[in-house]
């Protein structure tokens, strides 16, 4: 593992990486919640939408000019526990020539090994805009945050992000309680990703537990 990692400051914005400037993960951590209550709502206002079935199942919704949101759901039956939920939130910003079919394809094939990650609950979408998307995966215990990113499906992703991905904002986040706790996420931590570079440049921001 690479150990030459930059350690931001609390509001530290790195000169020449603007991507890095706290006020983006305020930002992403807003857009995480309205994936998160979206989730909620659906629960609440449409339970047919989580009717026994077999998973994974995959809910396309439709947002504001035509905006992709998708919700994959792996665990419909601890959705509405009480315990508290492990986030990661990946906010990344596209390259405008990218090629969307590798990434389409890795991504099915994570959907289709999700019955191997006994922890997993539900793996979420957002385009946020053109070429910014947000994904929220939420887990019921945080040793599944770890057996997912062990996941040579899930390594090959990574391995697509200098090629796909200009930058990406990487959250760690806590969700008290649930998703109907009434609680927000979280933020405990960042990790940054510059790939406009030969080099890849990459940086880690540690927060305080709240």
């Amino acid at each position: 593992m690479r150990t030459d990692f930059v350690h931001l400051k609390p509001t530290e914005v790195i000169q020449g990486r603007p991507f890095t400037d706290p006020k983006n993960s305020t930002a992403d951590l807003a857009n995480l919640q309205y994936i998160a209550d979206k989730v909620r709502y659906l629960l609440l206002a449409q339970p047919e939408h989580f009717s026994p079935q077999l998973y994974p199942m995959v809910i396309y919704l439709s947002e504001q000019e035509g905006r992709y949101f998708r919700i994959t759901v792996a665990q419909p039956d601890r959705l509405q526990a009480n315990d508290d939920f492990y986030a990661v939130g990946f906010c990344g910003v596209k390259r405008p020539t990218s090629d969307r079919g590798p990434v389409d394809n890795i991504d099915e094939e994570l959907i289709e090994e999700f019955p191997q990650h006994p922890n997993l609950i539900c793996y979420c979408t957002l385009e946020v805009e053109p070429g910014y998307t947000c994904n929220l995966v939420l887990f019921d215990d945080p040793a599944g945050l770890l057996h997912w990113s062990r996941s040579a499906k899930h390594a090959q992703a990574v391995a697509l992000s200098p090629s796909y991905y200009y930058s990406i904002r990487l959250h760690n986040a806590l969700l008290p309680g649930g998703l109907f706790s009434s609680r927000p996420l979280m933020l405990l931590r960042t990790k940054y990703f510059d790939f406009h570079e030969d080099t890849v440049w990459w940086g880690v921001r540690e927060l305080p537990v709240q």
